[in-house]
């Protein structure tokens, strides 16, 4: 019986082992160097100017923590508005802290 090729198969086989461990191990770490995506609430929130007053309403949509907003409204003069000023102005009778849907600040 020939037995010549043998060896030869079996380097090329322990080298595809080696590869596919290699590969498995390899991905199985890389997704700790990948950033982990935020979700992004989704809201609609309409608006309107009349002279200095505006209103905005939130349409729909997630409800989203006060804390993380922050209001620029452009007529003109730029006003931004911090959390604390949104928090006074929005009257959030629920005291929970989110701009919930159907909701008005008027300004």
């Amino acid at each position: 019986m020939n037995e010549k090729g043998v060896s030869e198969i079996l380097g090329e086989m322990l080298l595809l082992v080696i590869v596919v461990i290699l590969a498995a191990f390899l991905s199985a770490n890389i997704s700790n160097y990948i950033p982990s995506m935020k979700s992004v609430p989704y809201a609609i929130f309409t608006g309107k100017i009349d002279g200095n007053n505006y209103t905005i309403i939130q349409e729909g949509g997630y409800p989203i923590c006060i804390s993380d907003m922050k209001i620029v409204i452009n007529n003109g003069t730029i006003t931004v508005l911090n959390s604390t000023q949104i928090y006074k102005l929005l009257n959030d009778v629920n005291k929970n802290g989110y701009w919930n849907f159907g909701r008005e600040f008027k300004h």
